[in-house]
């Protein structure tokens, strides 16, 4: 879900603090760009209310499947 919404650039903050009802490690998207995935996933949700959460706001991935090129080439073993 995460990768779904940064690809959609919606921000996502990493939280580096537990608290009251949440974790170190768990995130913390705004309630509006949450809501419509609400019915695709399973979420545990808390409220922040106007307090704004600590973290790290995550960036989508710029990481691009490439095959490596020795894959491509022939292969230089033989059958038996």
């Amino acid at each position: 879900m995460v990768n779904e919404l940064l690809k959609k650039r919606i921000n996502v903050t990493m939280l580096m603090k537990s608290g009251a009802g949440y974790e170190a490690g768990d995130f913390a998207v705004a309630y509006d760009d949450l809501h419509p995935l609400a019915a695709k996933y399973y979420l545990d949700i808390t409220a922040f209310g106007n307090n704004r959460p600590v973290g790290k706001v995550l960036k989508p991935s710029n990481v691009k499947n490439r095959v490596p090129q020795f894959a491509l080439a022939e292969p230089t073993w033989e059958r038996c």
